[in-house]
């Protein structure tokens, strides 16, 4: 994938340029420095970063990296938060364009970024990362360089209190669904499930306590206010307010039943009136696999794949259920990852990096991670 998430030390990655969150001064910085000129080779990396000298903010210069697994460590002076209104937000994205630019002229093929001014230098990792994802992405518009983005904190894939009450109350009704025999046995039996994942229910003495993330009396997003009353009591929208299905020929119904995954999801494409290139940006997909997929009308992809290019096309759930199918996978409700993909097309969150960060929250592996 073009820009991938991963939870890994930094020095143990591998790619053409590893990026290193740089003293200002030519000499070893904190805990995270010392740990990068360590693995590289303490004494020769720090001859060199002496002949670079004093490094401005923003600034990026790259160094040999020695022994760790790469060609090149960029250098970057990154910027400390102060209060928020020092422009720290601008200056951070300096940061990344001034990298990725020298990577460019490095003519590096991959390069690996910690969440640069997330911790010690007491950046919100949230915000961190939120700047981090968009200047990749957009780079990304113009570049098939490998761009992979090294997180930790869990604190990067904060969720608004709303937004984890949401999809937290959605998993509960969803997955007790599948058990039985009583509701209140079945809320219980869910509650101990997701226990690791809502550290609030971990030390409740009473599993009423845990009811923050059970509640299903708890409001919608403002964005699905709308539509509520009627889905909480088991009513379907109403048709007149659906956009109704195209009329298609007897032949075309039974020509669909017989597709193939790749067969269905050019269709898709060209029904939407999107651009190959669209599409493969959109699900983070690399060219080279997506014109894999293209040509071969019996390819089998994986299930990741296919779920991004589900969001990548803003598909409804039963359309994404049927793209699925094709390969032979589902949505289980027994899966905490899948109800969270079912959540969001149902209330149609169809970017690939806002559903990473929620799959991330609640400790599920992203779309785009390794």
């Amino acid at each position: 994938m073009p820009f991938t998430i991963i939870r890994q030390d930094i020095t143990k990655a591998s790619a053409d340029a590893l990026v290193v969150s740089a003293n200002p001064l030519p000499k070893i910085g904190g805990s995270t420095d010392e740990t990068v000129y360590e693995a590289a080779g303490r004494e020769e990396l720090l001859k060199e970063r002496e002949k670079i000298g004093p490094l401005k903010e923003g600034e990026a210069k790259a160094t040999p990296a020695f022994a760790l697994s790469a060609k090149y460590l960029i250098h970057v002076s990154a910027p400390r938060w102060t209060d928020g209104r020092q422009d720290e937000g601008n200056r951070l994205r300096q940061c990344y364009r001034n990298v990725l630019k020298l990577a460019e002229e490095l003519k590096c093929e991959s390069i690996v970024f910690p969440l640069l001014s997330a911790g010690a230098y007491r950046f919100p990792a949230d915000l961190a990362l939120g700047i981090a994802r968009d200047e990749i992405r957009s780079f990304l518009e113009h570049s098939d360089m490998d761009v992979y983005l090294a997180v930790f904190d869990k604190e990067a894939f904060r969720l608004s209190e709303q937004l984890e009450k949401n999809v937290a109350s959605y998993i509960d009704d969803h997955y007790v669904q599948e058990h039985a025999p009583g509701r209140r046995e079945q809320r219980k039996e869910a509650a101990n499930h997701f226990s690791s994942i809502f550290p609030s229910a971990k030390n409740t003495a009473k599993y009423e306590e845990t009811s923050v993330f059970f509640d299903h009396s708890m409001p919608m997003a403002e964005e699905a206010k709308d539509f509520a009353p009627a889905q909480s009591a088991g009513i379907r929208p109403k048709a007149a307010k659906e956009k109704p299905a195209p009329k298609r020929k007897l032949e075309d119904v039974i020509r669909m039943k017989k597709e193939t995954f790749t067969e269905m999801l050019l269709r898709l494409i060209d029904e939407r009136g999107l651009k190959d290139s669209e599409v493969y940006k959109r699900a983070n997909i690399d060219r080279k696999l997506f014109s894999k997929i293209r040509s071969d009308t019996d390819y089998h992809p994986k299930k990741r794949t296919v779920l991004s290019l589900v969001l990548a096309l803003h598909l409804s759930e039963d359309e994404a259920k049927d793209l699925l199918a094709r390969s032979g996978y589902a949505l289980s409700p027994s899966s905490v990852s899948d109800l969270i993909i079912s959540y969001c097309l149902s209330e149609k969150i169809y970017d690939l990096f806002e559903v990473d960060g929620i799959l991330l929250h609640f400790n599920q592996p992203a779309l785009n991670e390794l």
